[in-house]
């Protein structure tokens, strides 16, 4: 059975390799069984031209790196997570900043009904 995050594994653990790794790594690295293997073959190492692969082959060896498409996909990624992390951030922020307004809030009516 596949696991839901190989594309992000495969994506990440390729970006952070980006001098160049063999196919035998990343099936090793990422531990792949068969099904995984086969299915990171079809969507990162295949494409109807050089251009929609998400790796590329450095020159003649067997040694791969991110190509266009999978550097962008890698961005991306990285980007949307940070993003993420700062959503949640502004969120307690908010949160906070609510509850001061509603204690002070409070505050200020308890202070003119006691006068």
């Amino acid at each position: 059975m596949m696991r839901k995050t190989l594309y992000i594994d495969a994506l990440m653990w390729a970006h952070e390799h980006a001098e160049g790794f063999s196919r035998i790594a990343i099936r090793e690295n990422l531990r792949l069984n068969e099904e995984e293997n086969l299915w990171i073959e079809a969507n990162f190492f295949s494409g109807k031209n050089d251009n929609s692969a998400l790796v590329q082959q450095i020159g003649t060896t067997n040694i791969f790196s991110l190509g266009e498409r999978g550097m962008s996909a890698a961005v991306d990624y990285i980007e949307l997570k940070e993003a993420r992390q700062s959503s949640k951030t502004a969120m307690k922020w908010a949160i906070i900043s609510l509850l001061v307004a509603i204690v002070t809030g409070m505050g200020q009516i308890w202070v003119g009904l006691v006068r």
